[in-house]
């Protein structure tokens, strides 16, 4: 995964300089990208390159390939299925579970720490508790239908609210691997 990645952020630098230019360079870029792909030492550089040199607008861009159809429905085929992919929002009060209290949310004002909280759960296994969540068969991905055991690893990623991807599931090609390494 984190090949193709570099391969993918090293092929569309180029293609994101030329692309306001001419459709004929922005074309040439993409077809000269499979060096990428072949010369890792290049690639290396390129993704070196573009970490040093590169401004928000480029990450904002790079990010939000993931949000076009056609790349969202490819990703279904690199990043593996997870049993259980599950939206839902909470109210912002504490949560305890066991010794563990969770605070709720805040924001910088009133009205903003009222709010929902919006999460999205991946798991690779459906766990005992997330029958709490009324899954539909929408929300299963795979087809296992045991439920195992509560898991002793969580993993908590918090989407910072859309300034450089706009979304979270832009996020998910890299978060459903995470989950099943758990």
């Amino acid at each position: 995964m984190k090949i193709l990645l570099t391969i993918i952020l090293a092929s569309f630098a180029p293609y994101y300089q030329t692309y306001n230019r001419s459709k004929t360079a922005a074309a040439a870029s993409l077809a000269t990208s499979w060096k990428y792909f072949l010369f890792p030492e290049q690639r290396a550089r390129k993704c070196a390159e573009i970490l040093r040199d590169r401004d928000y607008l480029f990450c904002q861009s790079f990010w939000n390939l993931l949000q076009l159809d056609s790349i969202k429905k490819g990703s279904h085929y690199i990043a593996p299925n997870v049993a259980v992919s599950k939206y839902f929002q909470v109210e912002p009060e504490p949560i305890e579970i066991n010794s563990i209290i969770v605070p709720p949310p805040t924001g910088l004002r009133t009205m903003q720490s009222k709010q929902l909280v919006n999460i999205k759960l991946l798991s690779h296994e459906i766990r005992e508790g997330m029958d709490k969540l009324s899954l539909q068969r929408a929300d299963l991905e795979g087809s296992s239908k045991i439920v195992l055991a509560m898991s002793d690893q969580l993993l908590m990623r918090v989407h910072g609210g859309g300034f450089i991807a706009t979304s979270s599931a832009t996020h998910e090609v890299y978060l459903k691997p995470w989950a099943l390494d758990l």
